[in-house]
């Protein structure tokens, strides 16, 4: 816990109190960071909010260099400040004449009061001299006095170059009127030799004369240009493909009337009527002809080998009246199936092919029908 020294005042913050209150407080060289000066601040006979305030404090002590220092806000509701005096300031024995300022955030200030106290020298600092420096805790009146300083130093600076820029500057008549000739005759001889190159000189390029566009070529006659734009020749010899037309043949197309002609020609083309009523006739006798035309060509074809009665399976039996249910391998290893069976339950296998007749992978289903009708279905699996 911290011991101090404490100088209290007491300052009631009116025009009529304001005065220059001398404390009997005294305080020793050697009250090293323990010398602490306590403010009670009152207006109108309550505590003066400290909230939005910046309190500093100048000491002047018997050497006359002033110090500001920063005060510190204890309790700003009860209106309570205080300041403890550092080693450079105890150790400037002698009265003090001191004030204390009030700054508020809104840009008001006003002065609490002007008080004093005394610092005396301790035995064990009697051979030491007291502090003469100059103390400023205020850093716009520091940065002030810093300016003010540079200031005064660079005016003086600008003054001597000034006077020496004028001793450099002091010439005869007669020197200076050679140094103009000779300038003058060098100025001519320059201009003519500048004058006289076609070299370009100064560099300038097309795109500074508006011509960055134009291509360093020989340009065309104007009546070359005519004759080449009456030429209709295709001078460039363009191709069909350049232009997109690459799939065209060069052949006379129809006109629009020529097209519309054909495509309402009734003689030519039938309607989706006729075309229906057209595939249900083919549908009908047509295909019953090819597939009796296929049977028979099959059997002409078939002929040529032996067949082989199948074995029925699953109630599956010949059918009395028709050809037996017969099997046969060709040449060309085609595997033939012809005959009618009966009886036996829709859906299960009617009789199995030997095994060097099987087809090498499962293929799926076939119908055989004769007409109309459906006679059988063979699985190959």
């Amino acid at each position: 816990m911290a011991i101090y020294k404490n100088g209290s005042y007491a300052f009631d913050i009116n025009a009529i109190t304001e005065g220059n209150y001398q404390s009997s407080f005294i305080f020793s060289t050697q009250d090293i960071n323990t010398a602490k000066l306590i403010f009670y601040l009152r207006k109108d006979g309550i505590p003066l909010p400290l909230s939005a305030v910046t309190g500093k404090v100048i000491l002047v002590p018997s050497s006359g260099k002033q110090r500001i220092r920063d005060v510190t806000i204890v309790d700003p509701l009860k209106g309570i400040a205080e300041y403890v005096l550092d080693e450079d300031e105890i150790k400037m024995y002698g009265k003090f004449n001191c004030q204390l300022i009030l700054k508020y955030t809104n840009g008001q200030a006003l002065s609490a009061h002007k008080f004093g106290f005394e610092v005396s020298q301790s035995l064990a600092d009697q051979n030491i001299a007291s502090l003469a420096e100059y103390y400023v805790d205020d850093f716009e009146s520091l940065k002030a006095l810093i300016i003010a300083m540079y200031d005064e130093e660079t005016a003086i600076l600008d003054e001597l170059k000034a006077k020496f820029s004028d001793l450099d500057q002091i010439e005869t008549k007669e020197g200076a009127q050679e140094k103009a000739d000779t300038a003058e005759a060098n100025a001519k001889a320059y201009t003519s030799e500048h004058a006289a190159k076609t070299d370009n000189p100064h560099k300038v390029t097309k795109a500074q004369v508006g011509l960055a566009n134009v291509d360093n070529v020989k340009q065309a006659k104007k009546t070359e240009f005519d004759n080449h734009v009456n030429d209709t020749s295709n001078p460039h010899a363009v191709t069909k493909a350049q232009i997109g037309l690459s799939n065209v043949d060069d052949v006379q197309q129809a006109s629009k009337i020529e097209f519309k002609a054909h495509d309402d020609d009734t003689t030519r083309h039938i309607t989706a009527d006729e075309r229906t009523a057209w595939n249900a006739k083919e549908t009908t006798n047509g295909a019953q002809e090819k597939a009796d035309k296929a049977l028979a060509d099959a059997k002409t074809y078939v002929s040529n080998f032996s067949w082989v009665v199948a074995t029925l399976q699953n109630g599956w039996s010949h059918y009395n009246g028709g050809e037996d249910v017969v099997f046969g391998i060709d040449a060309s290893k085609t595997v033939w199936v012809r005959g009618e069976a009966k009886g036996g339950v829709v859906g299960t296998t009617v009789f199995t092919l030997p095994e060097n007749m099987r087809p090498p992978r499962s293929m799926g289903c076939i119908q055989i029908a004769s007409g109309s009708a459906q006679v059988a279905r063979i699985a190959y699996k």
